[in-house]
């Protein structure tokens, strides 16, 4: 199918009425917006039955197969974090729009909507009893919540930089929290106060951990194209193990903590043995940088995620693809109306629109763009976008 072809087919099928045009594209209107986004953060549910992708749009919940089940709407920016609680009747999501929400996931409508953050929130982690929900956020703060009610129990203070992880110990009522100054806070969340913290010469997070006895945290550091895994003893307060050179910008214990998974700026994907750092096995089928990754509840499965918007499932011990979300388009930079009187090209800048007879530009559509296509009548155009979304244009 050709491009513009399919373009049009999309707006068919997904209409999503979108905020109003920049100030800046001419005669041209922001009518719809479609797609999917920009995937920001993955998660699985325990038992291997969903898989949530939080992007710009919102979550959207698979099957373990990568087919459909819904969408999650309510945020009004993207999603930076998710986690489903120890159930799976429920999924929390942290948002740059300074929200907080636990959705109900067999009706797939919001049960809550926790304000208070002043701070984009990209961490949430449910309590193993599932009633205690932590979120973390860009406002140097850690807040607690009650899930069952949505009422705000606390907020942890005490971080001097933004956070960017936190983990619920799986047993008992001790919280950890990472700041991306390097500062490690355990925090006895019954009372509030300060358990141990310690901090490290790396200095930008990207992931914490607890082991399964709730004794020790891992945390993974970036520096450069590789990271820093290292192993805290969260009693004492001593570092027991450092890993430098671990390739990877995120990662993840699978449910057994036997095995790592990590993905890099190179778009690959690893698994690793967690005792000996060995690799076991690593896939490169990803086009594009990879924005997130989780394992199935049974550890069998991994799903990944880039910043095209697809999602790959493979299988954990033979590194195999299962499954690809969406099939591969080649884009079509430039597009002429019907009528041709006018040029449309896209570019690392938007889309510039111009009068084919002057040359002259009477039109800059904003964000950075793969593809254009005109309606047959070329009173619209369609952009799709590299982050994952399709816009289309009316002219006035």
């Amino acid at each position: 199918m050709k491009l513009d072809r399919l373009l049009w087919v999309l707006v068919l099928l997904f209409t999503i009425i979108s905020p109003a045009a920049a100030q800046d594209t001419g005669p041209y209107v922001e009518q719809l917006r479609l797609g999917r986004g920009m995937v920001r953060s993955v998660a699985w549910s325990s038992d291997g039955s969903v898989v949530a992708v939080g992007g710009a749009l919102g979550i959207w919940l698979y099957t373990d197969r990568l087919d459909d089940i819904g969408l999650l709407a309510g945020h009004t920016k993207a999603v930076y974090g998710l986690a489903f609680s120890p159930d799976n009747t429920k999924i929390a999501s942290a948002s740059h729009d300074k929200t907080v929400r636990i959705w109900d996931i067999a009706t797939r409508t919001e049960l809550f909507t926790l304000e208070g953050h002043t701070g984009l929130v990209v961490a949430v982690s449910w309590s193993s009893d599932g009633h205690r929900l932590a979120s973390g956020a860009y406002d140097r703060t850690v807040r607690l919540w009650d899930a069952d009610t949505g009422e705000a129990l606390g907020v942890l203070e005490g971080h001097p930089g933004n956070i960017q992880a936190v983990a619920w110990r799986p047993q008992g009522t001790r919280l950890a929290s990472v700041d991306r100054s390097g500062q490690v806070i355990v925090w006895d969340a019954v009372t509030g106060e300060i358990a141990s913290n310690f901090s490290s010469a790396h200095r930008i997070p990207t992931w914490v951990a607890w082991d399964r006895n709730g004794n020790r945290l891992a945390i993974l550091w970036q520096a450069g194209s590789a990271g820093t895994l290292e192993v805290w003893d969260v009693v004492s307060g001593q570092l027991v193990e450092s890993r430098p050179s671990f390739i990877a910008d995120a990662m993840t214990f699978d449910p057994d903590a036997a095995r790592l998974v990590a993905v890099n700026w190179n778009s690959t994907v690893s698994v690793w043995d967690a005792a000996n750092n060995t690799m076991l096995n690593i896939q490169q089928e990803h086009m594009d940088w990879i924005t997130a990754v989780s394992w199935s509840g049974d550890g069998s499965t991994i799903t990944s995620a880039s910043s095209d918007g697809k999602l790959r499932t493979w299988d954990s011990a033979a590194g195999a693809l299962l499954s690809l979300s969406e099939g591969q388009m080649e884009p079509t930079p430039q597009a002429t109306s019907p009528d041709g009187t006018h040029s449309a090209l896209a570019n690392d800048k938007g889309v510039t629109v111009t009068d084919t007879a002057s040359n002259a530009v009477i039109a800059v559509l904003p964000g950075p763009a793969n593809a254009v296509a005109w309606s047959p009548d070329g009173a619209r155009l369609a952009v799709a976008l590299r982050n994952g979304t399709i816009k289309v244009w009316s002219k006035q």
